[in-house]
């Protein structure tokens, strides 16, 4: 995407994360939205982003399906 007044350009990530069970689905979803939540607070460090809450929410998901 290119911004023609300014001549800035944005690289779109796109990633993809494979949820097996609702309650994957659940734990991820939510922990996306605790990202954020966390981060406008300033409860975390980071960049109020989809990308940051997206990793936030692997980690977390990681987390409950290892216990690591």
């Amino acid at each position: 995407m290119k911004d023609l007044r300014t001549g800035r350009e944005w690289i779109r990530v796109l990633s993809s994360t494979r949820l097996r069970t609702l309650d994957d689905a659940i734990v991820w979803v939510l922990s996306h939205e605790a990202f954020h939540f966390l981060r406008r607070t300033r409860q975390i460090p980071g960049r109020n982003n989809e990308i940051q809450a997206d990793q936030f929410a692997d980690d977390m998901l990681r987390f409950y399906l290892t216990g690591t």
